[in-house]
């Protein structure tokens, strides 16, 4: 490996990492390079650091132990205060027992790679911390990742677990984006399935729940949680890891877990410090509650210059920036006004989120937190561009499936506030109204955030209706048309797949309202099913759709009359003018049709743009996701929502 390449390629991309020096003790004024900075990004949630308290509990220790422990902890390293702390830990906890390691890190690699074997299966959230990642890929036990804090993904894989043992494991609050994991949800799955549960709460430690015992304290689910994983060293202002449990599963991770018993015990000193500081937690409410004002201060700001965060009350709180370069500029611009914020970029967050991890403290004041804002929102205007964020409200056509954008979605969850789905058989009114209520309740909602309209294949037909109505919402900035959108459009060319011809077009513009959705459902699995036989040739499709015996005559007529949710009539009868930009995103497969859409979309629009990303098919899921995102970000540049 040229690793001389490998390193001027991470800094082209904005992605080579030095460490910044901290010349002072971490508070939240700290010195570095001489200069002093208002610090935001320590995770000294507390402000425990430094307390006079602690620091002498270190210093005694150290002065009656020395500054080693000379050996692991199974051979000559355990000390008095190694156990007491262990102790005090497991009684915090309202647990049978405790054990220390030398981090967190540490404690997760070895609990997880103590405990399973190739009789397991674990199931681990996809945004876990590395840690976890690295343990898990430490066992012979097979790893499922499911998709962040979902109870509904977790539930399908744990369905099909076919191991004799499970064990499910979440962070308590994620580390980059600061939300909490819905652990009520997760203990009840875990007691279901007879999995065994484990949590990290790194960041929930000593900040939640009664008298700081962590997030499943907060949630009232503690005693639901099988192994209690932690550290002290953020809330807890010293160095180590713990994990907290029944005393056979500690026994049996003390005599197993090799990253604990290959590794030189923790110094005396660092044990004081954190068995002090859980003498203190309990009567620290007050800490506590400086540190959720300071919260509630820095996020009702941010909403007010524009910024969507999350509602959870934890310090973490992340500034979604995007790209790497824009994200490094921010947090430089922000240490040159005397804030310290730290710019998180891949590979700890995924590409194209990149964010401004605020971290805040009890010690922290409203006039600090106030100045963070106005030197962020110069910080941000300053790269030229305001975050991307806005809603979008999503159309299907007639044979999707609810979950047919969800690639799209993952791959643009950063810039994506809010999301509606309308799936056309589910709807009970006219499409147009359906949207025209749905764009109302996301104005309502968020006002201050844009809306993007995105239509799959015949859903953009009531779509670009009501674009071209006269009662589209303000908030409506463009649309975004997928797939063989030119379903529409009269073809001379017979039979070209997925192409909608004028005859079995005008059959279909009739009332939607009598029909129901399970005769309609039924003749889509036929359609589809005839679509596949005959290469996707809609003529064919239909025509053998029409002639299946099982089908009444009465429900051939409201087939026949009822799609028109699939050609709306006010496409054609009341479009005349569409003053919003439209981009049409199309797979290979339906370059023609699609094009042809597009004609007929510049002859009623002055702004529109046509995308064919080389694929096999029209839907959203048969197309490169992160391809259809570079697409639509670079359109939604060029409407300059930063103007809103």
């Amino acid at each position: 490996m040229d690793f001389r390449q490998a390193v001027n390629e991470l800094e082209q991309a904005s992605q080579l990492r030095v460490c910044k020096t901290i010349e002072t003790a971490q508070a939240s004024r700290v010195k570095h390079d001489d200069k002093w900075f208002i610090l935001f990004g320590s995770n000294n949630y507390l402000g425990l650091n430094g307390h006079p308290d602690i620091t002498q509990a270190a210093v005694n220790a150290t002065e009656s132990f020395g500054t080693g422990s000379g050996g692991s902890r199974l051979t000559t390293g355990t000390n008095p205060i190694h156990q007491e702390l262990e102790l005090e830990l497991a009684k915090f906890k309202n647990q049978e027992a405790a054990l220390l390691f030398n981090s967190g890190y540490m404690a997760n690699i070895g609990v997880i790679s103590a405990i399973t074997d190739k009789n397991w299966t674990i199931l681990s959230d996809k945004l876990n911390h590395a840690s976890i990642v690295d343990g898990a890929s430490l066992t012979q036990a097979r790893t499922l990742r499911y998709k962040t804090m979902d109870v509904d993904d977790l539930r399908k894989k744990l369905s099909k677990v076919e191991t004799q043992h499970k064990l499910i494991i979440t962070d308590g609050i994620f580390s980059m984006d600061g939300e909490i994991a819905p652990l009520a949800k997760i203990s009840a799955l875990a007691k279901e399935y007879g999995a065994l549960l484990a949590v990290d709460d790194a960041h929930g430690f000593g900040v939640l729940g009664l008298n700081g015992r962590g997030t499943a304290s907060e949630l009232c689910v503690a005693h639901e949680i099988d192994l209690h994983i932690g550290t002290l060293s953020k809330a807890v202002p010293s160095v180590g890891g713990y994990v907290a449990g029944n005393q056979e599963l500690i026994d049996w991770i003390r005599n197993s877990a090799r990253s604990f018993i290959f590794s030189t015990a923790l110094p005396a000193g660092t044990a004081a410090a954190s068995l002090k500081t859980i003498e203190i937690l309990p009567v620290a409410d007050d800490r506590r509650t400086r540190l959720r004002n300071n919260i509630i201060r820095l996020k009702s700001g941010l909403r007010e210059i524009g910024i969507s965060v999350h509602n959870d009350m934890t310090p973490i709180v992340p500034v979604i920036i995007g790209s790497s370069e824009d994200t490094l500029r921010i947090s430089e611009y922000l240490l040159e006004e005397g804030y310290f914020v730290p710019a998180i970029r891949p590979p700890t967050v995924a590409p194209g989120t990149s964010r401004l991890r605020v971290s805040l403290m009890a010690t922290h004041t409203p006039f600090e937190v106030d100045g963070l804002l106005g030197a962020l929102k110069k910080g941000i205007e300053m790269v030229g561009e305001k975050i991307m964020k806005f809603n979008l409200l999503f159309l299907n056509g007639w044979a999707s499936k609810p979950d047919v954008f969800n690639p799209l979605i993952e791959e643009m969850r950063e810039s994506i506030d809010k999301v509606l789905i309308i799936d056309w058989y589910d709807s009970k009114y006219s499409a147009f109204d359906r949207i025209e209520s749905m764009v109302q309740l996301l104005s309502n909602t968020t006002p201050s955030r844009p809306t993007l309209l995105v239509g799959w294949s015949s859903g953009s037909m009531p779509l670009l209706s009501y674009l071209g109505s006269d009662k589209i919402n303000s908030s409506v900035v463009g649309a975004l048309l997928f797939g063989a959108t030119a379903r529409f459009v009269n073809s001379n060319t017979p039979n070209y797949n997925f192409g909608w011809h004028k005859e079995i077009l005008e059959q279909m513009i009739r009332n939607f309202e009598s029909n129901t959705p399970s005769v309609i459902n039924a003749f889509a699995a036929k359609a589809m099913s005839a679509s596949e036989k005959n290469s996707g040739k809609t003529t064919e499709a239909f025509s053998a759709c029409f002639q299946v015996n099982d089908l009444s005559e009465s429900a051939k007529k409201e087939l026949q009359s009822g799609l028109e949710y699939l050609a709306h009539s006010d496409v054609r009868m009341k479009v005349q003018k569409i003053l919003h930009p439209v981009l049409m995103i199309t797979g290979e497969k339906d370059r023609i049709c699609s094009l042809k859409c597009s004609q007929w979309i510049e002859s009623h629009t002055s702004n529109s743009k046509l995308v064919v990303i080389n694929d096999s098919g029209h839907a959203p899921h048969f197309f490169q996701p992160q391809q259809c995102r570079d697409s639509i970000y670079k359109f939604i540049k060029e409407l300059d929502l930063n103007d809103r």
